[in-house]
């Protein structure tokens, strides 16, 4: 029983704060979790990763904030724990520890320490790409597992260590993860479930690394699981676990250094840069998106070299917007456009991309993206419906297009066009459980306040409480 004078845990402050107070049994209903769920997490033990996602975005409120987050010192989760050890973006500092994902949500066994010392292993980013490779602080590892030191240590061991895998056992093993790549793209897969699933294909490629291996197998192994820490890196930040998706794509740099793959490591450093540009980094993008694109040269990595460019324009565009709101110089974003405009006539159909996707509505979407950061909506609007009505648009990009051109409409004053793309881009955004788009949303609607009387700006809202259980 709760002693008098403890305080209320911050996730049943937040259920007993609603404008109607809930159940503990009423709230695991509305989000859709069980109520031994609420009573873990009520009860500051570790809960799975999908269920903290959906708590954050009912209430509106990162992990930090509703005390989904274990507290150093007092014991962190098991072992069986899942961890979105932070839902807010990040701010350039080191990734906080996370652990990884199970299917249950109870262990028998005791509690691991993640020390303060081992999450400071990454402060210095742009120092790692320089020195030699290291693995460190409290990185997702596999399903079952936190990334604890002295699993740290298992894998850097595994990478180490001289039987072979036949080709056919490594072609499965690469086609899963190219396979896992296609439904994130296409967005049939909730990214919770997604995630899980390649975490476990993961769990397995590392496994397989701790054999004795021929060179040339350790190789191929290290380069898949690189290339699907990579994927696991790209769902987390669509699900808006930004610290959690650095610290695999820092991990997906050792493994492709491993592999001794220039291009899969470019692919890593560019994926880095996305990130960066995710939580409005664009200097620090920058850096990571020249280092990628100085080593993807020397090869014709054409694919990557567009989304390199295509990251950096729209990079330059903020910045340019940092520097003077008013008008902007675009000179730098124009000149990255350009390149884009280069390299997407030279992809050939047999590049390897490592799920890397571009093509001339890419191409579109980016233009349209970088001239609606420059708020210059005369030229974005054309260059996003171009864009957006190109054969078979993929849904992962569809919906950026959408919340692009809702930003566009906003600059413009077209209200209810705006409103008309943010309900078109919830169509997509609220089945894959895309947070990071959702929390785009609702920056939006906060831009949208000065017109809430109007009604299509109230039905906007109406569907967002919908989602919200009822809470406002």
């Amino acid at each position: 029983m709760r002693k008098k004078d403890a305080p209320l845990h911050p996730l049943r402050q937040a259920r007993l704060s609603l404008p109607r107070p809930l159940t503990q049994v009423q709230l695991a209903e509305l989000v859709g979790i069980g109520i031994s769920t609420v009573e873990r997490a009520e009860s500051g033990k570790p809960i799975r990763v999908d269920n903290i996602q959906l708590l954050c975005a009912f209430f509106d409120k990162d992990a930090q904030e509703l005390g989904l987050l274990p507290r150093y010192g007092e014991g962190t989760p098991s072992q069986e724990a899942t961890g979105a050890l932070s839902a807010q973006p990040s701010t350039g500092s080191p990734p906080q520890a996370n652990s990884g994902t199970a299917s249950s949500e109870s262990s028998t066994e005791g509690p691991q320490q993640v020390r303060p010392r081992e999450i400071e292993d990454f402060v210095n980013r742009h120092e790692f790409l320089h020195s030699a490779v290291r693995v460190g602080g409290a990185i997702f590892f596999a399903p079952n597992e936190l990334m604890h030191p002295e699993l740290v240590d298992r894998f850097s061991n595994a990478l180490k260590k001289p039987s072979s895998l036949d080709s056919e056992t490594l072609h499965i093993l690469k086609a899963t993860t190219r396979g896992y790549w296609q439904l994130l793209i296409r967005g049939s897969v909730a990214y919770p479930y997604l995630f899980e699933a390649a975490s476990g294909h993961l769990k397995m490629v590392v496994h397989l690394l701790k054999g004795s291996l021929l060179p040339s197998t350790r190789s191929a192994l290290s380069a898949i699981a690189s290339e699907t820490t990579q994927l696991a890196g790209r769902l987390l930040g669509n699900m808006h676990l930004y610290d959690q998706a650095q610290s695999h794509y820092d991990l997906a740099l050792v493994t492709g250094q491993e592999a001794n793959n220039d291009t899969l490591y470019a692919t890593a450093l560019g994926y880095i840069g996305w990130l960066m540009n995710l939580t409005s980094h664009p200097g620090e993008a920058i850096v990571y998106l020249e280092e990628a694109k100085h080593i993807a040269t020397h090869g014709n990595a054409y694919t990557l070299l567009c989304f390199l460019a295509a990251e950096q324009a729209e990079a330059h565009a903020d910045i340019a917007v940092q520097v003077n709101t008013e008008q902007p110089d675009d000179h730098d974003c124009l000149r990255s456009l350009e390149a884009v405009n280069t390299f997407v006539e030279r992809i050939q159909p047999e590049e390897e991309t490592f799920g890397l996707f571009f093509d001339a509505s890419r191409q579109a979407a980016y233009h349209g993206s970088c001239y609606m950061r420059l708020k210059q909506p005369h030229l974005a609007r054309p260059a996003l419906l171009s864009g957006l009505t190109m054969p078979e648009p993929l849904a992962v990009f569809t919906r950026g297009i959408l919340l692009d051109l809702t930003t566009t409409s906003i600059q413009e004053q077209e209200i209810e066009q705006a409103c008309s793309y943010i309900h078109q881009s919830l169509d997509i955004i609220l089945p894959t459980h895309a947070m990071k788009d959702l929390h785009r949303v609702r920056r939006l609607r906060e831009q949208l306040e000065p017109w809430a009387a109007v009604q299509a700006v109230k039905e906007v809202d109406e569907r967002l409480r919908s989602f919200q259980g009822g809470a406002s």
